[in-house]
């Protein structure tokens, strides 16, 4: 053996939603501390970025991810000092700023050094890897999200036309599985609200597809079935393109990983949609060495798909936008406070109440997971239980504290629960949940 790379040895550190607006390093805990040692001992140290560190630069979008997340430069240091090396940018809140909030990140994270990928001046550059080269080996980040708000995804650049700067987006359908009765009623409503008569050149393909039990209804897709519930898929151009991207990145890197940011469900937030596991395996079949998934803020289930990882959501990490600095008039209008007078710890307040799960513990714990490869291949699995403080003030609140005692035990039972309709089994040893592979 010439390189140290070629023996397939690899320690990778993965969480979840970073939505990080304050600074780290100023702290000592303990448990804090911990939490940091364990991300600087990995070779790989990855995270969603969900914020935009850019000093408020660039004009709020129309549309935002939910708030608006820009957070001072400094935040690109704080995340080296935290020691994470490789970022996923492929969020809903990726482009809250436009244009220029997507281009100041990306100069203060080159400026760190840091390697991102799932955002681009055009369709190609938010599609391609990023690499990150390690002594253990070169690593590629593929990063692609689900959950776009209107004007983010990225678009194909033509020999004649500039591309769009944006997110790598991947599209998807859902159905809805109704007994054969309900779209008949359906179908009957649409007719009695005039829709059929408002679009005319569909008319007749309606009549056909209901009788043949399917049923297009402001702007869903009603199929009968005697099993009713909601069913997804991913676009298949989408997903061929992310195939073809990670069979090109297996050529040009040691490991491959992917990062999927979702917030779609099909029936409980805790499920991962249909579509989120069909993208996942095929992304494993297409040589993926982890799926790392994110965006519920609440854990799902691991599954080990083909002897490799796929972490359906990590769950929040660090969630700190109770305490952004400043927010545009859209935000305060949509809470129904003053647009003028109104100030950011109102808007504070009214999202932790018009959003239900904040208040949910489950928004308020997570895992930091370690995966062990040896001879390219998963060899160990480790899940260390993290807390993230619900009940402090805001001002602390957030920031992740390695679990103890019995919240431990109770953050990995909850993922070992999750976990079993994958056939996955965890035990509970020492204060951390170890995967059986």
């Amino acid at each position: 053996m010439l390189y140290e790379a070629e023996s397939g040895n690899l320690s990778l550190v993965a969480v979840g939603d970073a939505i990080v607006g304050r600074r780290l390093s100023i702290h000592g805990e303990e448990r804090f501390k911990a939490v940091i040692d364990r991300i600087r001992q990995a070779d790989v140290s990855f995270a969603n970025l969900e914020v935009l560190i850019n000093d408020f630069e660039g004009f709020p979008s129309e549309h935002s991810g939910g708030t608006y997340m820009a957070m001072p430069s400094f935040i690109a240091e704080e995340m080296k000092w935290a020691g994470f090396n490789l970022l996923s940018r492929a969020n809903n809140h990726a482009m809250d700023f436009s244009h220029g909030g997507l281009a100041a990140t990306s100069r203060h994270l080159d400026a760190q050094g840091l390697a991102y990928s799932g955002v681009g001046e055009n369709l190609a550059k938010a599609r391609s890897p990023a690499y990150l080269d390690t002594p253990r080996g070169r690593i590629a980040l593929l990063s692609i999200c689900s959950t776009c708000p209107p004007g983010s995804r990225a678009g194909q650049q033509r020999p004649d036309m500039q591309g769009r700067p944006g997110i790598s987006g991947l599209r998807h359908k859902k159905r809805f599985v109704v007994p054969v009765e309900q779209i008949d009623a359906l179908r009957r409503i649409g007719s009695s609200i005039g829709l059929e008569e408002s679009e005319p050149a569909t008319t007749e393909r309606g009549d056909s597809e209901a009788k043949l039990g399917r049923y297009d209804f402001l702007g869903h897709e009603f199929i009968s079935g005697e099993n009713p519930g909601a069913c997804s898929e991913p676009d298949a151009s989408d997903l061929q393109a992310m195939i073809k991207g990670i069979e090109a990145a297996k050529r040009q890197a040691d490991f491959v990983f992917v990062s999927l940011h979702h917030h779609e469900t099909d029936d409980a937030i805790e499920n991962p949609s249909q579509f989120v596991r069909t993208f996942a395996r095929a992304c494993i079949d297409a040589g993926a060495h982890a799926i790392l998934g994110h965006g519920p803020h609440i854990l799902q289930g691991v599954e080990i798909y083909s002897g490799c990882p796929i972490f359906y959501s990590l769950g929040n990490f660090i969630y700190q936008s109770q305490t952004i600095e400043y927010l545009p008039a859209d935000v305060y209008e949509q809470h129904g406070l003053d647009e003028l007078r109104g100030l950011p710890a109102d808007t504070s307040d009214a999202r932790m109440w018009d959003y239900g799960l904040r208040r949910d513990p489950r928004w308020w714990h997570t895992i930091i997971a370690r995966c062990d490869f040896e001879a390219g291949k998963l060899a160990r699995l480790f899940l260390y239980p993290v807390e993230l403080g619900q009940h402090a003030h805001r001002a602390q609140q957030g920031r992740p504290m390695v679990a103890r005692n019995g919240k431990a035990e109770d953050v990995v039972r909850e993922l070992e629960q999750l976990s079993q309709q994958f056939g996955t089994r965890v035990r509970f040893e020492d204060g951390v949940g170890v995967v059986a592979l």
